[in-house]
């Protein structure tokens, strides 16, 4: 009725100390938060010693002292931190994509497919088959998912077979057929020359020295190829001061080797040997085609392909030996000289060097291989079946050679 009395309402606290109370219990569950401290680090904010923060009663936070103090919010700056609050709220969250019914799953709520159980996958990774979805041209993705076929994984390429080397010695065999063919048709013709290196004390071991005078001589002389008179002459009379010159100038003892660069400088210095007519060097291994290939386009057309019809020479170091090629170009035809200051023949008991004249480039390539492959011992034939050839170790290989080549120009 209207004699009740209603109690008066009360009035919400508007006191500074109900407003300051009602803000820090809003902000006592970040004291647990992290607190950036200084530069770089970060220290829990009960763990701020009170000790070190010094409030000033101006209201102003200390200089060089991190703020770490709540203070009291007016009206407006709290309707601010509302809507800096507002703004920087987490989008809503994505929401998952629907389930696809997988064929032949057991359905769960919504008709969905149960995913697949860890039996089923072990089960397939354990067969080893795996799987993808094959679609036809009419199919559209949701009617064609699940359908797979198992992908057979792809077969080991098989390696090609390995060409089985020929043993040294059958090839050995076969360049001595090769060479008696070419003998018996008169494209390769063997002939004496009347003395060999060592019948006088002071050519012993000059063959470095006899086969570069050799080809100075067949580049020299005016007549289309060397004489055996010459070749005489050089290995009698002309090696052997040499020889000395040059062992003197290296200090070598009185049979020492010589190795061909040396005697090609010492011949140049003499000019004896015209530096202008040198064409080239190549080296390698002897029963390599392309090695020596390389020698033999030097010497037939020179680097250039245009010597075909000059007269060349060249000097071939092979198994610690130099022998002497010298090239004869005619109006019809080229052939081919190999000199030789070792007593390889014998005629009437007497031991003779030899000339081994050749019909063409041809010929002088049968030549070259029986000439090189019969010197390999039994113990060089094993080693070279054994081993393919290998630049780092040429110095130890029996199959190495040299050639040096020179065409008149």
């Amino acid at each position: 009725g209207g004699n009740d009395k209603r109690p008066p309402l009360q009035q919400p606290q508007t006191t500074v100390e109900a407003s300051a109370i009602s803000k820090l219990s809003l902000l006592q569950p970040m004291s647990q938060k992290q607190e950036q401290v200084g530069t770089g680090r970060v220290r829990f904010a009960n763990q701020i010693d009170d000790r070190i923060i010094k409030r000033d009663p101006s209201g102003e936070e200390p200089t060089g002292v991190p703020s770490s103090r709540y203070r009291l919010l007016d009206d407006s700056e709290d309707s601010e931190e509302e809507e800096k609050k507002t703004n920087h709220a987490l989008p809503p969250p994505i929401l998952p994509p629907p389930a696809v019914p997988v064929p032949g799953g057991n359905a769960g709520p919504g008709g969905a497919s149960a995913p697949p159980s860890y039996n089923q996958v072990l089960a397939t990774q354990r067969n080893g088959s795996y799987h993808r979805k094959i679609m036809g041209p009419n199919d559209s993705p949701s009617s064609n998912l699940g359908s797979v076929v198992p992908v057979t994984p792809p077969t080991e390429q098989p390696r090609p077979k390995r060409r089985e080397r020929i043993p040294m010695r059958q090839l050995q065999e076969e360049y001595r057929k090769t060479y008696v063919s070419m003998t018996s048709r008169g494209k390769i013709e063997v002939s004496p020359i009347n003395t060999y290196q060592g019948r006088a004390g002071q050519s012993t071991n000059g063959c470095t020295v006899i086969s570069a005078l050799v080809a100075s001589q067949h580049l020299s002389g005016r007549g289309t190829c060397i004489s055996d008179a010459t070749v005489v002459d050089v290995i009698d009379r002309q090696c052997g001061p040499l020889l000395r010159e040059i062992r003197g100038k290296l200090g070598l003892g009185g049979h020492a080797l010589i190795i061909p660069s040396d005697v090609h400088d010492h011949l140049v210095d003499k000019k004896l040997l015209e530096q202008k007519f040198f064409e080239g060097a190549a080296g390698g291994n002897v029963m390599d085609p392309k090695h020596i290939g390389e020698f033999l386009k030097l010497l037939s057309v020179g680097d250039d392909g245009k010597g075909a019809k000059r007269k060349a020479a060249a000097t071939f170091f092979f198994h610690e030996h130099v022998i002497s090629i010298v090239k004869t170009p005619t109006p019809s035809a080229c052939y081919y000289d190999l000199v030789d200051s070792l007593p390889t023949l014998s005629m009437n008991g007497n031991s003779k060097a030899t000339r081994t004249r050749c019909s063409d480039i041809e010929a002088l390539s049968a030549l070259l291989r029986w000439y090189t492959s019969r010197k390999f011992s039994e113990s060089n034939c094993s080693y070279i079946d054994r081993n393919a050839w290998d630049d780092n170790m040429a110095d130890f290989d029996p199959r190495v050679f040299q050639g040096f080549v020179w065409h008149v120009k």
